[in-house]
């Protein structure tokens, strides 16, 4: 039965699928707190201050199994450089490579991959932007028309007479808006005439906007409103459960219409509250696996949102036992399983996964929910199905479930 990859986004953006949907899952092992520092500058070596440096992308340093870990949270939080051109972003997990993006207005983005945060100081270059090349020229305004500064705009598809072509966005990553609610996105004229873009700022809901550029005209407006309130409580046997971890995702998760994830934490009497949510949409509700106290699982809720500014309770969000299962992963022809093997186990619904690195002898194991599916990805050179989007394979958990068996073929070429 194949893994309903519908509910991901359209297969035009695939190298995109697994940045997204294995947002929630962290790689296993001790990990410090390390910081990272840097200064940007223009190509005269002069500092760029009030340039926004993300990082939107975590790997391991080490193992891994080749895959690439979003953090689009940091999307929503990114350093800003000072007069002098420094940055400097905390808390990061010192047993991973980022890769750092960094956009300001009136310079093209720029991005550099595998840095590692171990590093005293790292520096940046922007290129300014060339008033000649194709670019998308837009605004970005509250819901009373006053421009909203420090916007960030990321396309999310392109199209070009009315097909999606194949491969990545042609052009900039990411635009940043000016204080006067100003920005621009390059991109390449023959590859796309219309563009889908997620448009989001702090304190107001994020949005998608779909716009023509192949159109001429005044300059194109995009308005963000505050968005609705969703709030709920997290509860165990009739006990409220604090510092656990609630992830909310749209349950339309098309390319043209896919806002990301956002993330939540319980207080101590269970209670949680989202913010700026996107209105008018339907939510799916959960509680993410690896980060229940005292383990569990949780179902989830589909909620819809109101008009913005307008509050919704979502009700108890209840954590069960859940149906312990193990693993074994191995290579068709007997070949030892090489070390470090990490296995992804994702669940249909919610935007929730578990990240698992397999023992000398393939094994694994984790928690599922009676009567969900579960997919499981795994990456070893020259083995398995050699697309990375899509699963190994799917399993319907029961009851009775409590093992599962994953088995990778040799192909007739490596990775």
């Amino acid at each position: 039965m194949p893994f309903p990859l519908s509910l991901l986004p359209l297969p035009g953006l695939a190298r995109q699928i697994l940045r997204w949907f294995l947002l929630p899952l962290l790689l296993p092992g001790v990990a410090h707190a390390a910081e990272l520092k840097g200064i940007i500058r223009d190509p005269q070596g002069n500092p760029v201050p009030g340039a926004s440096v993300f990082l939107p992308i975590a790997e391991a340093r080490e193992g891994g199994g080749g895959f690439r870990l979003p953090r689009y949270p940091d999307y929503s939080k990114p350093a800003t450089t000072d007069e002098a051109g420094r940055f400097t972003l905390g808390d990061l997990e010192d047993d991973l490579l980022f890769t750092i993006l960094v956009a300001a207005p009136g310079y093209r983005a720029t991005h550099r991959n595998r840095i590692d945060p171990r590093l005293s100081e790292i520096s940046v270059t922007l290129p300014p932007a060339d008033p000649e090349r194709p670019a998308l020229r837009g605004r970005v305004l509250d819901p009373e028309g006053r421009p909203i500064s420090g916007a960030v705009i990321v396309p999310i598809s392109h199209r070009k007479g009315g097909a999606q072509p194949p491969g990545g966005f042609p052009g900039d990553a990411i635009a940043i808006t000016n204080p006067a609610g100003l920005f621009e996105l390059g991109y390449s004229p023959d590859k796309a005439d219309r563009i889908g873009l997620r448009v989001h700022a702090p304190q107001f809901a994020r949005n998608e906007f779909e716009t023509d550029v192949s159109a001429t005209g005044p300059t194109p407006e995009f308005r963000l409103d505050r968005g609705a309130t969703l709030r709920g409580r997290l509860m165990r046997g009739g006990v409220p459960v604090g510092g656990a971890t609630i992830g909310l995702i749209q349950a339309n998760r098309s390319v043209d219409h896919f806002l990301g994830p956002q993330e939540s934490r319980t207080l101590g009497d269970g209670t949680f509250e989202f913010t700026h949510v996107p209105s008018g949409k339907l939510w799916e509700l959960y509680a993410q696996r690896d980060r229940l106290p005292e383990g569990g699982v949780t179902g989830t809720l589909e909620i819809r949102t109101g008009e913005p500014e307008t509050g919704v309770d979502a009700g108890d969000l209840m954590v069960e036992a859940g149906v312990p299962v193990e693993g074994t992963i191995e290579l068709s022809d007997g070949t030892p399983l090489p070390s470090g093997t990490t296995v992804l186990i994702l669940r249909r619904k919610g935007w929730d996964g578990q990240s698992r690195i397999a023992d000398a002898h393939g094994r694994f194991g984790f928690t599922a929910r009676s009567g969900e599916e579960v997919a499981l990805f795994a990456r070893v050179a020259g083995y398995g199905k050699g697309n990375p989007y899509e699963p190994e394979a799917v399993f319907r958990i029961t009851p009775e479930t409590r093992h599962v068996r994953l088995s990778l073929r040799k192909r007739d070429s490596p990775d």
